[in-house]
């Protein structure tokens, strides 16, 4: 499986009041922000973990040798970008080279941690399934959002339009990471932007469109850290424990 991290972001609402380090590497208990990130995944299933970063950011190699040490284990590829992408999708298809296009790919936020229950989810659904979309419940309409039908399958995913209460963890599977690719290169040639951005959830709809099966894996916890706001109210709220390094 393919697990990549799009923490290619300028991350300027933190740099706006105050924050020196690049946003992956923002303290949250000990643990850079995007460590809680990538302990959410199923590292487990990991056969390539992939790390999507900005030049910028890697240039006093404090990023570049926190992934490496952090995730030894893994063997972790680094790719560089840069600069800012029109969206995620753009953001992952600059890692394309790095992909096993035949296996399953992850995609997942970097400034979100959650509990997912999506090695679980896979081994109960059939083989014929192109994905699995996390998600959650929550107020507000930021989020992607999905719609399913009476048998659960997912039907419609929408960008900041609330069509349904089942919001996005920023978790996207794809069973293979080949679909993803080509359905996202298809996006964008078409020109199908949301807010003027190529996003990945709205992918699924391409898919979907062919007569493939998404489902979804609904998470117990998400704590999303992506602004100065998010991670106060995390660090207010939030009593569990702070990830182990595995």
């Amino acid at each position: 499986m393919n697990l990549v991290m799009p923490m290619a972001g300028r991350g300027s609402r933190f740099a706006q009041v105050g924050y020196t380090l690049p946003k992956p590497l923002i303290d949250v208990r000990g643990l850079p922000m995007y460590a809680w990130a990538t302990e959410s995944l199923p590292l487990e299933l990991a056969t390539r973990l992939i790390f999507i970063c900005l030049e910028e950011h890697l240039r006093d190699l404090k990023l570049e040798q926190d992934i490496r040490t952090r995730y030894a284990k893994w063997k972790p590829t680094i790719v560089p970008l840069g600069k800012v992408t029109q969206g995620q999708a753009c953001t992952v298809l600059e890692a394309e080279g790095a992909l096993d296009l035949s296996a399953p790919l992850v995609i997942y936020n970097a400034d979100t941690y959650c509990r997912t229950n999506l090695p679980t989810t896979l081994a109960s659904l059939g083989k014929d399934v192109a994905g699995v979309l996390g998600v959650f419940k929550a107020p507000g309409d930021k989020w992607s959002f999905a719609r399913t039908d009476a048998q659960g399958r997912v039907v419609e995913v929408a960008e900041k339009k609330r069509i349904s209460d089942w919001c996005s963890t920023g978790l996207y599977h794809f069973t293979r990471a080949q679909d993803f690719v080509t359905e996202a290169k298809a996006m964008i040639a078409a020109d199908d932007r949301v807010n003027g951005e190529f996003y990945v959830a709205p992918v699924y709809n391409r898919l979907i469109a062919q007569g493939r099966e998404v489902r979804l894996d609904v998470a117990p916890e998400v704590w999303v850290l992506g602004t100065p706001e998010d991670l106060t109210d995390f660090e207010a709220r939030y009593r569990g424990p702070v990830p182990a390094r595995r």
